[in-house]
């Protein structure tokens, strides 16, 4: 998995992929060199607004990963989101 472009990844669809591109994130290599916790934190501050973490910060995570948002556990979905707060402070 290298320079796979994230329109590619699972979970990714236009919108985000379009979100990321503004942020010049356009591979997977990119995505996991800034981590989905970041990424998250910097498209809600590009947006300005809490995005859904469901279909922002889950999706990221588990495209990183290769599989589908709801394949992550109760405890992985609960450090992803510690961590984006976190990262807001």
């Amino acid at each position: 998995m290298s320079d796979i472009p994230v329109t590619e990844l699972p979970n990714i669809g236009a919108t985000i992929a379009r979100r990321l591109a503004t942020l010049g994130i356009t591979t997977r290599d990119e995505l996991a060199k800034i981590g989905a916790a970041k990424t998250y934190q910097l498209l809600c501050q590009m947006e300005q607004s809490d995005l859904p973490v469901c279909y922002n910060l889950y999706s990221l995570e588990a495209a990183l990963r290769g599989h589908d948002w709801r394949l992550l556990d109760d405890d992985e979905k609960r450090r992803l989101k510690e961590a984006a707060i976190l990262k807001t402070i």
